[in-house]
């Protein structure tokens, strides 16, 4: 029962942080200058950052899955125990 409370402690943690990837990856794809200072955001730098981005959030969705994957096995064992 433990395990499968952090395991979805951890899909939340997860969630939270593609979320945070997705919004700044938007960010440099929308803004070509920084809102708040107003300072011009270099094409190189932006196109760096956006794929830096993408990386977490397929690394990070890869963990999601494999999180799932792990849930859905502990899941169908308590459930097997319970019938025994």
């Amino acid at each position: 029962m433990q395990t499968r409370l952090k395991i979805k402690k951890y899909e939340s943690q997860i969630k939270t942080r593609s979320r945070g990837g997705v919004k700044e990856k938007k960010f440099f794809e929308t803004h070509e200058s920084c809102p708040t200072c107003l300072q011009d955001i270099n094409a190189d730098f932006r196109t760096e950052m956006i794929a830096a981005r993408d990386a977490v959030i397929v690394e990070l969705d890869v963990g999601l899955s494999a999180l799932k994957a792990k849930y859905s096995t502990l899941n169908r064992r308590a459930k097997e125990i319970q019938e025994v």
